[in-house]
């Protein structure tokens, strides 16, 4: 197992910090030109497309369910382990877009991380992209099949992008997760971050998802963009923040859920992954282990 045990990396904002900002862009360019990183794009697509059971209902191995956030946890720490390596520069952490300080702005499309003119941001709205240092860029469909269409978006065209408000109100939900592990489950913090919980003001990462707009709202090969990553770093570090603040409190099911979806059961959707560990909902519950931690918390 190669978890990496040594003085952990720290993650960073992605506007805040210009050098990760700069590295991360630099390592996704060559993750792409490699073919690599069009793996992690196929990986998402196969653990939605996973069979968890007819009988669950709204569930697939990596969304709408309790292995969400460690499947997701898992997912970065992978690539962060491959943008180290194609970098050479193993304290690189990956940044995170912190997307409830830009839903403070007067419009939050103008904000400094879509960077219009600047080849350090992620370039704006388009079908495709026309800005940014991802234009022109071929793209995986739903099929797993390569495509010329470009990276699309349409930042703000639907929902709002959540709150430090919205965080405070869910980061004392209790447990992780409750039956039927799924988006159905009425309490818990798991589907209130996820975006699936009826009694949130928020829909937290589904709305980020649909807010971007373009390939980031098309669930399945989401990954396309690279915004992906920057905003799945965010949930991972309200998830971390949720579980300092709740020492106590442990991952769900243990036993008695369905395949891929219990304590330490290995989760589905990664035949490819450069740290070759066989990622199980207990290996990916403490940070630390994992190697990397947080400059600061949402709302500290």
């Amino acid at each position: 197992m190669n978890l990496r045990l040594v003085v952990p990396v720290i993650r960073t904002n992605f506007l805040a910090n210009e050098t990760a900002r700069k590295q991360y862009i630099a390592g996704v360019q060559l993750l792409k030109l490699s073919g690599r990183y069009d793996n992690y794009i196929r990986m998402h697509l196969a653990a939605m497309t996973f069979p968890v059971g007819a009988s669950v209902g709204r569930i697939n191995a990596a969304h709408m369910c309790a292995a969400f956030l460690p499947w997701h946890r898992a997912l970065l720490h992978a690539f962060e382990s491959d943008l180290q390596r194609v970098l050479n520069n193993t304290n690189f952490g990956l940044p995170y877009w912190d997307w409830s300080a830009d839903a403070v702005l007067a419009d939050p499309t103008k904000s400094a991380i879509w960077g219009a003119g600047t080849t350090d941001c992620m370039g704006g709205s388009g079908n495709p992209i026309t800005t940014g240092p991802f234009v022109n860029w071929h793209t995986i469909d739903a099929r797993g099949n390569v495509s010329t269409a470009g990276i699309s978006r349409n930042l703000g065209a639907f929902g709002d992008l959540p709150s430090y408000a919205s965080i405070a109100e869910i980061i004392g939900r209790l447990p992780y997760d409750v039956s039927p592990y799924s988006t159905y489950s009425k309490t818990g913090f798991r589907n209130a971050l996820e975006g699936y919980s009826n009694t949130s003001s928020s829909q937290m990462h589904n709305e980020v998802h649909g807010w971007v707009g373009g390939l980031m709202g098309i669930v399945q090969v989401s990954p396309n963009d690279p915004v992906f990553f920057l905003h799945h770093a965010n949930v991972d570090r309200i998830w971390a923040m949720w579980q300092s603040q709740n020492s106590g409190q442990t991952y769900v099911p243990v036993t008695g859920g369905v395949p891929t979806q219990q304590l330490n059961d290995v989760m589905a959707g990664y035949p490819i992954s450069p740290t070759n560990i066989a990622y199980t909902p207990a290996i990916v519950w403490n940070i630390q282990n994992l190697g990397y931690s947080y400059d600061v918390f949402p709302l500290s």
